[in-house]
């Protein structure tokens, strides 16, 4: 728990430190928000290049050099398939991982939906606490949602390309709007934070945001006719 602390740390560290990048001119951060957008639909084949890339030559690489180097030829030969089959490896974990996203998220929001529904008195008390029926039906949900979303895997990650570069524009739009190059520290990570603008200022950046996700979609997800020969 605690290495995963550290790398989700570390993880916010790197994208403060972009953030910080793309902010220092904000037109950067507004045209690498709209390149989010427009490729979108394509982004979740980019994200899993991206992670057999990074997975290949900062994992697999060296453990098999090293094996080879070592003259152990088992482990240098699964290397060497497992680098061979490395990006369905990472499409199936990613794939697998939305999976889980998906589940978890439909567990908790199932349970605290059910958490204001009140049992009756002559309902066993078994029923009510531990791992009970309620619990079982969270998960039901939960696997039900896991399902869906793995079935819509390109779909979503498109969906949530869309508002990440709708909401990265809309911060540069802000800064510049208001004159401050810090105002985009109000939209994140905290859009409550938001609350503390000018009403103008916060105007500008929701419209901006809410027209970049309508443009998103559309452009996205819009169908397009097939002409005939």
């Amino acid at each position: 728990m605690e290495a995963l602390q550290q790398y989700l740390s570390q993880l916010y560290a790197y994208v403060i430190m972009i953030l910080n990048i793309l902010m220092g001119q904000w037109y950067l951060a507004v045209l690498t928000g709209v390149a989010i957008i427009v490729i979108a639909k394509y982004l979740e084949s980019i994200l899993i290049i991206a992670l057999t890339i990074v997975v290949g030559i900062f994992v697999v690489l060296p453990v098999m050099f090293q094996a080879f180097e070592s003259k152990n030829l088992t482990l240098g030969i699964v290397s060497l398939i497992i680098l061979a089959l490395l990006y369905f490896i990472m499409k199936y974990i990613y794939k697998v991982a939305l999976f889980a996203v998906g589940l978890v998220a439909g567990y908790v929001f199932t349970n605290a939906a059910l958490g204001f529904i009140e049992i009756p008195n002559n309902v066993p008390t078994e029923i009510r606490t531990g791992f009970g029926i309620l619990n079982w039906i969270s998960l039901a949900m939960g696997v039900f949602i896991g399902l869906i979303t793995l079935k819509l895997t390109k779909q979503l990650t498109a969906l949530i390309g869309i508002f990440s570069g709708s909401y990265l524009a809309a911060m540069g739009v802000l800064n510049v709007y208001t004159g401050n190059p810090n105002s985009w520290k109000k939209a994140f990570p905290n859009p409550y934070a938001l609350a503390n603008i000018s009403q103008s200022s916060l105007i500008v950046f929701l419209a901006t945001l809410m027209i970049l996700m309508i443009f998103g979609v559309y452009f996205n997800f819009r169908k397009r006719e097939v002409r005939g020969e």
